[in-house]
């Protein structure tokens, strides 16, 4: 027989992405840890970050691809561009790997901004032959993000050296 002592069993079970009697805006994760949401917002924009890598690897790597295809009929300033695309996203690629995770999320408007340009990039060749002056304007927008990406990374990087490469509260 059942005791009336006992409280009834909620039906509905506990929703682990949130508590709403958090007095530090904490929510949970699936086995029920608390996570902050400055976490959280750091995740998600982490997150949005290598999204953004992801697709501007996948583009530069379909102008690249599109003009191997185009084998001698390439034109050789486009050709010029796209190797010059295949250098950058090494670049990118190398100095990501030495950022600390964290620290990721702060290329985000810089990234979305060179992704605007490889999509326009990619728009263009499509439209048919590059003059030379549109590939010196696209060499000199991949130069001046080639600048700055170069400078944060620097910047980011000798930062966390200084601090000695630990952090007070560090999630990853």
């Amino acid at each position: 027989m059942e005791s009336s002592e006992h409280s009834p069993i909620n039906p509905q079970p506990p929703n682990p992405g949130r508590n709403p009697t958090s007095q530090e805006e904490e929510v949970y994760s699936e086995n029920n840890t608390p996570m902050h949401m400055a976490l959280m917002v750091l995740l998600m924009s982490t997150s949005m970050t290598i999204a953004l890598l992801k697709s501007i690897f996948n583009t530069t790597r379909i102008i690249v691809d599109e003009d191997d295809n185009d084998g001698a009929d390439a034109q050789n300033e486009r050709h010029k561009l796209t190797l010059r695309l295949e250098e950058l996203q090494t670049l990118i690629y190398q100095g990501i790997g030495h950022v600390p995770l964290i620290n990721l999320s702060s290329f985000y408007d810089l990234l979305k901004h060179y992704h605007r340009i490889i999509l326009t990039i990619h728009c263009h060749i499509h439209s048919g032959p590059i003059s030379m002056e549109i590939v010196d304007r696209y060499a000199r927008d991949i130069n001046a993000f080639r600048d700055e990406f170069e400078l944060q990374v620097s910047l980011i990087t000798d930062n966390h050296r200084n601090r000695g490469g630990t952090h007070t509260r560090s999630y990853f």
